[in-house]
């Protein structure tokens, strides 16, 4: 496992500022029991879906496991960053 990487609060609320800029904050008005093995990862597809999002990037083996959910495509990072590439 990598060593944690410690950063300021500085550079935490920089990250928080450039992320506010591009996420939104969304409120699942569904409740979803996709992933029986960890019922609280369905809480991801939840706000995907309440997000209309396209894709999921995530290292969660049970989510990389479900490779999509409807029109969402579950993508481990490396592989959302050589699509990213390819675009």
């Amino acid at each position: 496992m990598k060593k944690y990487l410690r950063r300021s609060p500085e550079e935490v609320a920089a990250f928080i500022a450039r992320l506010r800029r591009v996420a939104a904050a969304v409120e699942p008005q569904l409740t979803l029991e996709v992933i029986e093995d960890d019922p609280d990862d369905n809480r991801v597809l939840e706000c995907a879906v309440a997000g209309g999002a396209s894709y999921v990037v995530s290292g969660n083996d049970h989510l990389i496991k479900l490779k999509a959910y409807k029109e969402i495509v579950i993508l481990r990072p490396a592989e959302f960053l050589t699509l990213l590439r390819l675009t």
